[in-house]
C-alpha cells in the first residue's frame, strides 16, 4: 500500500443575484485520455423540501476531444462567447480564435483548464425529474485554475437567470489522505497472468501429445515393442544370472 497526495473536496458557494447558497463537489473519476471527469455536486438551502440537493454530473474537458463549443443544450456560439469570456484566462488567450473548428487548444502546460459540467440525475432518487424552485437541466461553464486549485463557473440554462456564479476552493481541513494499492494490485495480476499462461502452455502441450499418439500410431506400436524387448532382455538376463550361479 503507497499513500499519494491529498484528497481535498472543493467547498464554496454558488450566487444568483439575491441569495447564495453553500456548495460542495466531490469529484469520483478523472480520464484525461477521453477528457471526461465525473463526481457529485451538493447544494444546501435552494428549496425547503429539498434543504440539500446532490446530483451527479459528468464533464467534458476542453482540448483535444471537446472544444469551446457546446452546440448543444440550448448554447449557441453566442451563448457561449458571453459565458467564457466572463473568464480572465479565456479572454486573454482564445477568444479571437475559440469558435475555429480546426483550433484545438493544448492546457498541458497550462495554468488553466476549461471544462463544462452537465448534471443529469439527482442522488439517491434517479427518477425525480423536475424540482420546484430548483433546475439542473442546465450546465456550467468552469475554469479550474491549477496553481491555486480554485475552480470558478457559471451556470446556464436557456430558462433559468443568467450568469449565476460558482465558486469553489479547497479546504484544508476537508482534505484526507489516498491510500493506493496500485503497485499490489499489479503484482498481483502480472502473478496471475503467468500462472494462467503456465496452465494454458500445460494444457496445449498435453493435447499436442495426445494428437500425435492418435495420428501416429505405429509410434504407439513401436514404443510397446521397445517396452516388450527390454522387457525379454532384461528375463534373459535374469535367467544367465541364474544359471552362473548354479
Amino acid at each position: 500500500m503507497t499513500k499519494s497526495n491529498l484528497r481535498c473536496i472543493p467547498e464554496g458557494v454558488q450566487k444568483s443575484e439575491r441569495t447564495s447558497y453553500p456548495v460542495h463537489v466531490d469529484i469520483k473519476n478523472v480520464d484525461f485520455k477521453n477528457s471526461i471527469l465525473s463526481g457529485y455536486l451538493t447544494i444546501s438551502g435552494l428549496t425547503e423540501k429539498y434543504p440539500v440537493l446532490t446530483t451527479f454530473f459528468e464533464a467534458e474537458i476542453v482540448g483535444d476531444k471537446y472544444s469551446f463549443l457546446t452546440r448543444k443544450w440550448d448554447a449557441d456560439v453566442e451563448v457561449d462567447y458571453r459565458h467564457w469570456s466572463r473568464f480572465p484566462a479565456f479572454q486573454k488567450e482564445y477568444s479571437h480564435k475559440f469558435n475555429r473548428d480546426d483550433f484545438k487548444p493544448d492546457f498541458s502546460n497550462s495554468d488553466h483548464l476549461f471544462m463544462r459540467w452537465k448534471e443529469y440525475f439527482l442522488v439517491p432518487d434517479h427518477r425525480v425529474r423536475t424540482i420546484e424552485g430548483a433546475s439542473y437541466e442546465g450546465f456550467y461553464y468552469i475554469s479550474y485554475q491549477r496553481s491555486t486549485g480554485s475552480i470558478k463557473g457559471y451556470y446556464y440554462h436557456v430558462s433559468s437567470e443568467q450568469f449565476q456564479s460558482l465558486e469553489l476552493f479547497h479546504d484544508v481541513e476537508n482534505c484526507f489522505p489516498i491510500y493506493e494499492f496500485r503497485k499490489e494490485r499489479k503484482e498481483k495480476k502480472r502473478k496471475e497472468k503467468k500462472r494462467k499462461e503456465k496452465k494454458r502452455k500445460e494444457k496445449k502441450r498435453k493435447e499436442e501429445k495426445k494428437r500425435s499418439n492418435i495420428n501416429n500410431p505405429q509410434n504407439n506400436n513401436n514404443n510397446n515393442n521397445n517396452n516388450n524387448n527390454n522387457n525379454n532382455n532384461n528375463n534373459n538376463n535374469n535367467i544367465k544370472t541364474k544359471t552362473n550361479s548354479l
